[in-house]
């Protein structure tokens, strides 16, 4: 019985110093690791896809918590641009086989949780705030894409949607100003 569990722990250490020897190589030939600029690409689509998710979702308790129809008229807008943008960006992220988010990150997740206790000029005034803040983010990123993108889809995409996404902060910007 002895030499069985002496037997038995040696094969033990045996399988154990070639399952630490034999895992990292094997790990290295299953998949090469993302370039720097395969992670900067997929970063933004990333950060471009949870902005455009809480744009729709933050835009859409504005259609039933704000006291304005200008304010109700610009969210139904984000809504129907935002949707949009939003299918295209999974489509071309598609094309480089990168997903697009299907959640609003934390913090657009919190802040919605804030502004569904809100009514009325209160909610007006922290949406807007919102949409201001979140539009500038956004058009900071997409100026950086058209220049550091690697792939030649997300580039235009980031051209293309950078007019619109300043036109959204004109359009806050002067909401917030009235």
């Amino acid at each position: 019985m002895r030499q069985t569990k002496t037997s038995l722990m040696i094969q033990f250490a045996l399988v154990a110093a070639a399952l630490a020897i034999g895992l990292p190589s094997l790990a290295q030939t299953t998949g090469s690791p993302a370039t720097p600029a395969e992670n900067r690409d997929a970063g933004f689509v990333q950060q471009a896809g949870e902005g455009g998710l809480a744009e729709v979702e933050l835009s859409q308790l504005a259609l039933v918590s704000s006291a304005s129809p200008a304010v109700k008229s610009f969210a139904q807008q984000m809504v129907d641009a935002h949707t949009a943008n939003n299918k295209e960006l999974t489509l071309v992220a598609a094309k480089e086989n990168l997903r697009t988010p299907t959640d609003m990150d934390a913090e657009h997740v919190r802040l919605k949780a804030q502004l569904a206790t809100m009514q009325g000029t209160d909610f007006d005034r922290a949406y807007i705030d919102a949409m201001r803040s979140d539009h500038q983010k956004m058009a900071t990123l997409l100026e950086q894409t058209q220049g550091n993108a690697t792939n030649q889809d997300i580039k235009t995409f980031a051209q293309k949607t950078l007019p619109v996404v300043k036109h959204h902060l004109q359009m806050a910007d002067a909401l917030a100003s009235n």
